[in-house]
């Protein structure tokens, strides 16, 4: 896993994956370290400075999430886009991010940051699903 997996641009990191994360990465520099011959003072400082990350990352409050709300839905036309904005409840919750999905891609898609285009007429729901607890989702209908 990568570190660019467990945050976003502007969000707070997943506390809980990141701490793992850390915790996977300290024990690796300390094994690997040692065995390939790197002296142990370059080995302390880095397992150190890890060590200083995880205890940062320890002391965020974890706040699950508790719902999402998606805003934006409206009419579109078909060949326009329409921007929709997903919610993340309560301010401060671990997961920012959400995938976005539409039920109907024939009639509507919907981007990663949730711009939505049209290419057929057709009501569709459009949902954000949070990536922190994935049994938290926003609807929004397009028309």
């Amino acid at each position: 896993m990568k570190l660019a997996d467990l945050t976003s641009p502007g969000t707070i990191p997943n506390s809980q994956k990141l701490r793992v994360e850390l915790l996977k990465a300290i024990n690796y520099v300390q094994l690997e370290g040692m065995k390939r011959g790197h002296g142990s003072t370059h080995v302390g400082t880095l397992s150190a400075s890890l060590a200083a990350a995880k205890a940062a990352v320890d002391a965020l409050a974890y706040v699950p999430v508790t719902g999402v709300t998606v805003t934006g839905a409206a009419a579109v036309a078909v060949g326009a886009t329409l921007q929709l904005t997903a919610t993340i409840a309560p301010a401060g919750a671990a997961g920012y991010r959400v995938v976005w999905s539409s039920d109907d891609p024939a009639k509507v898609t919907v981007s990663d940051t949730g711009l939505v285009k049209r290419r057929a007429a057709g009501a569709v729901t459009i949902t954000a699903t949070s990536v922190d607890d994935p049994t938290k989702a926003g609807t929004a209908s397009i028309t």
